[in-house]
Protein backbone atom coordinates (compact mmCIF):
# COMPACT_ATOMS: atom_id res chain seq x y z
CA UNK A 1 0.00 0.00 0.00
CA UNK A 2 1.15 3.48 -0.75
CA UNK A 3 2.44 5.82 1.98
CA UNK A 4 0.38 8.50 0.23
CA UNK A 5 -2.64 7.58 2.40
CA UNK A 6 -3.26 8.53 6.01
CA UNK A 7 -4.28 5.11 7.33
CA UNK A 8 -1.39 3.18 5.76
CA UNK A 9 0.33 3.74 9.11
CA UNK A 10 -0.63 0.81 11.39
CA UNK A 11 -0.87 2.98 14.54
CA UNK A 12 -3.30 5.34 12.80
CA UNK A 13 -5.34 2.40 11.51
CA UNK A 14 -5.49 0.90 15.01
CA UNK A 15 -6.65 4.25 16.46
CA UNK A 16 -9.35 4.43 13.77
CA UNK A 17 -10.58 0.92 14.59
CA UNK A 18 -10.63 1.57 18.36
CA UNK A 19 -12.59 4.78 17.88
CA UNK A 20 -15.05 3.14 15.46
CA UNK A 21 -15.64 0.17 17.77
CA UNK A 22 -16.32 2.53 20.70
CA UNK A 23 -19.39 3.85 18.82
CA UNK A 24 -21.06 0.41 18.44
CA UNK A 25 -24.49 0.47 20.09
CA UNK A 26 -24.95 4.25 19.89
CA UNK A 27 -28.51 4.93 18.71
CA UNK A 28 -29.31 6.66 15.42
CA UNK A 29 -30.18 10.33 15.87
CA UNK A 30 -30.31 13.03 13.21
CA UNK A 31 -27.94 16.01 13.57
CA UNK A 32 -26.19 14.45 16.55
CA UNK A 33 -22.64 13.30 17.31
CA UNK A 34 -22.93 12.02 20.89
CA UNK A 35 -21.38 8.62 21.63
CA UNK A 36 -23.03 6.00 23.84
CA UNK A 37 -26.43 4.61 24.70
CA UNK A 38 -27.70 8.01 25.87
CA UNK A 39 -26.32 9.77 22.79
CA UNK A 40 -27.02 9.43 19.12
CA UNK A 41 -25.43 9.86 15.72
CA UNK A 42 -26.27 9.71 12.02
CA UNK A 43 -24.09 8.06 9.37
CA UNK A 44 -22.29 11.24 8.36
CA UNK A 45 -21.76 12.43 11.93
CA UNK A 46 -20.29 9.03 12.79
CA UNK A 47 -17.72 9.27 9.99
CA UNK A 48 -16.96 12.89 10.89
CA UNK A 49 -16.16 11.98 14.49
CA UNK A 50 -14.20 8.81 13.76
CA UNK A 51 -11.97 10.60 11.24
CA UNK A 52 -11.51 13.61 13.53
CA UNK A 53 -10.54 11.55 16.60
CA UNK A 54 -8.26 9.32 14.49
CA UNK A 55 -6.48 12.47 13.29
CA UNK A 56 -7.27 12.23 9.57
CA UNK A 57 -9.20 15.53 9.41
CA UNK A 58 -9.37 18.59 11.61
CA UNK A 59 -12.97 19.41 10.81
CA UNK A 60 -15.52 17.51 8.78
CA UNK A 61 -19.07 18.74 9.12
CA UNK A 62 -21.53 18.07 6.33
CA UNK A 63 -24.12 20.89 6.43
CA UNK A 64 -27.38 19.01 7.00
CA UNK A 65 -30.94 20.33 7.17
CA UNK A 66 -34.22 18.63 8.08
CA UNK A 67 -34.96 18.26 4.35
CA UNK A 68 -31.92 15.97 4.10
CA UNK A 69 -33.58 13.46 6.39
CA UNK A 70 -36.68 12.82 4.34
CA UNK A 71 -36.22 9.05 4.19
CA UNK A 72 -32.57 9.42 5.36
CA UNK A 73 -31.64 10.93 2.01
CA UNK A 74 -29.07 13.60 1.28
CA UNK A 75 -29.63 13.43 -2.49
CA UNK A 76 -26.50 14.01 -4.53
CA UNK A 77 -25.36 16.73 -2.09
CA UNK A 78 -23.30 14.25 -0.06
CA UNK A 79 -21.39 13.10 -3.12
CA UNK A 80 -21.03 16.66 -4.47
CA UNK A 81 -19.79 17.87 -1.09
CA UNK A 82 -17.08 15.19 -0.90
CA UNK A 83 -16.03 16.03 -4.46
CA UNK A 84 -15.62 19.75 -3.64
CA UNK A 85 -18.55 20.75 -5.86
CA UNK A 86 -20.55 22.54 -3.15
CA UNK A 87 -19.99 26.27 -2.65
CA UNK A 88 -18.62 25.78 0.86
CA UNK A 89 -14.98 26.25 1.91
CA UNK A 90 -15.00 22.94 3.76
CA UNK A 91 -16.14 21.10 0.64
CA UNK A 92 -13.09 22.48 -1.19
CA UNK A 93 -10.79 21.37 1.65
CA UNK A 94 -12.24 17.84 1.58
CA UNK A 95 -11.63 17.61 -2.17
CA UNK A 96 -7.95 18.27 -1.48
CA UNK A 97 -7.87 15.94 1.55
CA UNK A 98 -9.46 12.84 -0.06
CA UNK A 99 -8.85 10.81 -3.21
CA UNK A 100 -11.93 9.41 -4.94
CA UNK A 101 -12.05 5.90 -6.35
CA UNK A 102 -14.82 4.37 -8.43
CA UNK A 103 -16.96 1.43 -7.30
CA UNK A 104 -14.88 -1.05 -9.32
CA UNK A 105 -11.72 -0.21 -7.31
CA UNK A 106 -12.07 -2.87 -4.60
CA UNK A 107 -8.77 -2.22 -2.83
CA UNK A 108 -10.39 -1.14 0.43
CA UNK A 109 -8.32 0.00 3.36
CA UNK A 110 -9.13 1.30 6.86
CA UNK A 111 -10.55 4.81 6.81
CA UNK A 112 -12.19 4.51 3.40
CA UNK A 113 -15.51 6.33 3.24
CA UNK A 114 -18.04 4.44 1.16
CA UNK A 115 -20.78 6.40 -0.56
CA UNK A 116 -23.72 4.06 -1.11
CA UNK A 117 -26.93 4.80 -2.95
CA UNK A 118 -30.14 2.81 -2.99
CA UNK A 119 -32.64 4.58 -5.24
CA UNK A 120 -32.37 8.21 -4.04
CA UNK A 121 -31.13 7.35 -0.54
CA UNK A 122 -27.45 8.03 0.18
CA UNK A 123 -25.48 6.47 3.03
CA UNK A 124 -21.90 6.81 4.35
CA UNK A 125 -20.19 3.86 6.14
CA UNK A 126 -16.46 3.79 6.98
CA UNK A 127 -14.10 0.81 6.53
CA UNK A 128 -12.34 -0.03 9.81
CA UNK A 129 -10.02 -2.95 8.97
CA UNK A 130 -8.35 -4.90 6.17
CA UNK A 131 -11.07 -7.56 6.33
CA UNK A 132 -13.45 -4.98 4.82
CA UNK A 133 -15.55 -4.53 7.95
CA UNK A 134 -17.16 -1.15 8.38
CA UNK A 135 -19.30 0.69 10.87
CA UNK A 136 -22.37 2.71 9.99
CA UNK A 137 -25.33 4.34 11.71
CA UNK A 138 -28.74 3.12 10.59
CA UNK A 139 -32.23 4.24 11.60
CA UNK A 140 -33.78 1.76 14.09
CA UNK A 141 -30.41 -0.08 14.51
CA UNK A 142 -27.98 2.65 15.51
CA UNK A 143 -24.25 2.10 15.03
CA UNK A 144 -23.55 -1.42 13.82
CA UNK A 145 -20.77 -3.30 12.09
CA UNK A 146 -21.11 -4.65 8.55
CA UNK A 147 -18.98 -5.95 5.72
CA UNK A 148 -18.69 -4.69 2.17
CA UNK A 149 -18.84 -8.29 0.95
CA UNK A 150 -22.52 -8.25 1.96
CA UNK A 151 -24.35 -7.80 -1.38
CA UNK A 152 -26.91 -5.48 0.23
CA UNK A 153 -24.06 -2.97 0.55
CA UNK A 154 -21.68 -3.92 -2.26
CA UNK A 155 -24.33 -3.59 -4.98
CA UNK A 156 -25.03 0.02 -3.98
CA UNK A 157 -21.47 1.39 -3.87
CA UNK A 158 -21.12 4.67 -5.79
CA UNK A 159 -17.71 5.95 -4.71
CA UNK A 160 -14.86 5.41 -2.24
CA UNK A 161 -13.05 8.36 -0.61
CA UNK A 162 -9.62 7.76 0.96
CA UNK A 163 -7.79 10.26 3.18
CA UNK A 164 -4.40 11.38 1.86
CA UNK A 165 -1.40 11.43 4.18
CA UNK A 166 -0.84 14.76 5.88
Amino acid sequence: MSKAYFFTDSKRAARLQREAESWIGTPFREFSKAKGAAGGVDCVGLCEEILRVAGAVDRFTFPRTSADYQGHAFGDRLLQWMRGEIDDPQSKVLKKRFVEFGPKDHTYMPGDLLVLRHFELFHLPIIIDERRHFVNALPRLGVVRGTIQDSSYNAHLVAIFRAKAK
